[in-house]
C-alpha cells in the first residue's frame, strides 16, 4: 500500500537534531531571536533561517542597529546622520543559512538591484546629456525601484535592537525559531 503525502504536514525531520552542541545560549521571545554577544558562532547554519529547510548556502552578514532618534539627524544633513550612525551604531556579524529557494531569491534581488542601479544611473546621465527630462525622470524612477527591490528581496533578518550584551532579530521562519527555548525579555 502506497503512503499518501500530506503537503500540509510539518517536516518529519527534527530540527533539534541539526543543532550543534552548546546551543542553549540562543533563545527566543515570541518571534524575536535573542543572540548574546559571543554566541554568534552558535547560530545554526544547517537550516534555512526563513523556512527551516536544510540550507545549501551560508551568508555571513553584518547587521547594524542604532537608536531611532539618530534618524532625526537626517533633518540636519545626511553626512551628520552617517557620522552619528557610525559612532553610535552597534553591529553583529551573524552567519545565516539559506535553502536553495531563499538563496536564489537573494541572488535575484542582488542582480536586479545592481542592474537597476546601473540602468538608472545610465538613464539619468543620458537624460542630462541629451537634455531630455523624460529620460532623466525614468532614470530616477528606476533608481528608486532598484533600491526598493534590493531591500525587499535581499533582507535576511531585521535587527530589533543590538547592544553591548545581545542582539535581537526578527524575520526568522517559525520552523527555524521553534528549535530555540522560549524566554521572556
Amino acid at each position: 500500500m502506497k503512503e499518501e503525502i500530506n503537503p500540509y504536514q510539518p517536516p518529519l525531520t527534527d530540527p533539534i537534531a541539526f543543532l550543534p552542541p552548546g546551543q542553549s545560549q540562543l533563545h527566543r521571545s515570541g518571534n524575536v531571536l535573542i543572540i548574546p554577544r559571543g554566541s554568534e558562532k552558535d547560530m545554526p547554519t544547517t537550516l534555512c533561517i526563513k523556512c527551516g529547510e536544510p540550507s545549501v548556502k551560508i551568508v555571513r552578514k553584518t547587521f547594524a542597529w542604532y537608536s531611532p532618534w539618530v534618524y532625526l539627524a537626517l533633518l540636519v544633513n545626511i553626512i551628520v546622520f552617517a557620522i552619528l550612525a557610525a559612532v553610535i551604531g552597534k553591529k553583529m556579524i551573524i552567519p545565516c543559512g539559506l535553502c536553495e529557494r531563499h538563496a536564489r531569491r537573494r541572488f535575484t534581488g542582488i542582480l536586479l538591484c545592481t542592474l537597476g542601479l546601473l540602468g538608472g544611473i545610465g538613464a539619468l546621465i543620458g537624460g542630462i546629456a541629451t537634455e531630455e527630462p523624460m529620460i532623466g525622470g525614468a532614470g530616477m524612477v528606476l533608481l528608486l525601484a532598484a533600491i526598493i527591490v534590493g531591500i525587499t528581496l535581499t533582507s535576511l533578518l531585521r535587527p530589533v535592537r543590538i547592544d553591548e550584551l545581545r542582539g535581537q532579530f526578527k524575520g526568522l521562519g517559525d520552523l527555524f525559531l521553534s528549535q530555540f527555548p522560549t524566554q521572556t525579555l
